[in-house]
């Protein structure tokens, strides 16, 4: 297998891309053998280490208190989906990583006691953690509720 395309998805930066088309073109070959259109799968010899160059994790830039003002103005004046911009406004009133704001239930907020408690198996250092909600966060809350699914 010829891995040409993903090394030219690679040369202009989109090393994600890059990545998942290789791991998709993995996916096309399993169903060709398991439907009985190629003999064997190419793509399983092929690991992203040996056809992609590594890449670094980087920490992305921190903003600035100077810059914050102008963040929240943004997000407020996001004119995209509702319940995207109500999800980065409740970001930024709890400092919850994305990962943790998308994979939440409701079960975890308790309204009465103005907390979310994400379950240690959700969090990066494996503990739970208490996120007190303000009076905005749960005005917040109170919005995307009935926008979200379950």
């Amino acid at each position: 297998m010829r891995s040409l395309t993903v090394k030219k998805i690679e040369a202009r930066g989109a090393l994600d891309i890059a990545k998942r088309a290789l791991q998709t073109c993995g996916q096309i070959m399993r169903y060709a053998v398991a439907h009985g259109y190629a003999q064997r799968n190419p793509a399983a010899d092929v690991k992203p280490s040996d056809a992609l160059k590594p890449t670094c994790k980087t920490n992305y830039a921190r903003l600035s208190a100077k810059e914050l003002p102008e963040l929240l103005r943004k997000i407020d004046a996001y004119d995209g989906q509702p319940l995207t911009r109500l999800a980065m406004q409740l970001m930024s009133h709890t400092f919850v990583r994305t990962g943790e704001l998308i994979g939440a239930s409701w079960a975890e907020f308790d309204l009465e006691a103005k907390q979310w408690r994400i379950p240690a198996e959700r969090m990066k250092m494996r503990e739970e953690h208490i996120v007190p909600l303000s009076r905005q966060a749960l005005a917040i809350q109170s919005q995307i509720r009935p926008r979200s699914i379950g």
